[in-house]
């Protein structure tokens, strides 16, 4: 067990490193720097694009673990290397399962950070989609700190109208 956790960091810190550079060129990205905690937490943000994760990824020194849609997963090629190399935490889209809830649960009470888009889904018009009140109550439940990142400008990059299309813009994350 300990062996997949030191791949699952070395995958995070990897990737981070090779696509902070990348981001800042395309995108403009500017973020604050996650502050150090000494307790583990949990990491909400908003969701405005595919690539919220490597937006939110590059921010955070610390490794965490995601929380996405099983369906990502589903994928043969890379879903299979997805749980292999960053171990995420699957939920059905649309409502949380309890084995997901454990699983978040026990990962903060072993000592790792959680990052999550507590939205679910990308909004069709830029403003922020409500959040379930059952998200305050997982962190509650898991006993860590809540830390809040919000990401402005991802909506004109990517919109969810014109999926198929990337466009240069400026991403900024606090």
């Amino acid at each position: 067990m300990r062996l997949k956790v030191c791949l699952h960091k070395a995958v995070y810190h990897i990737i981070r490193f090779f696509v902070q550079i990348p981001i800042k060129i395309k995108f403009g990205f500017k973020t604050d720097v996650i502050p150090k905690l000494d307790e583990p937490y949990m990491m909400f943000s908003n969701h405005t694009t595919d690539g919220d994760l490597l937006f939110v990824g590059s921010a955070s020194r610390k490794h965490m673990y995601f929380v996405c849609s099983e369906h990502l997963l589903r994928n043969k090629l890379y879903g299979k290397a997805m749980r292999v190399l960053a171990d995420p935490i699957a939920v059905t889209k649309g409502k949380t399962t309890l084995a997901a809830i454990k699983n978040i649960v026990k990962r903060s009470r072993d000592g790792y950070n959680i990052m999550m888009f507590p939205e679910g889904k990308r909004s069709f018009h830029g403003e922020t989609l409500p959040v379930s009140v059952s998200s305050g109550a997982l962190v509650k439940k898991a006993g860590c700190a809540l830390v809040t990142y919000k990401l402005q400008g991802g909506f004109f990059i990517q919109p969810r109208w014109a999926q198929r299309n990337t466009l240069r813009g400026h991403v900024e994350g606090k």
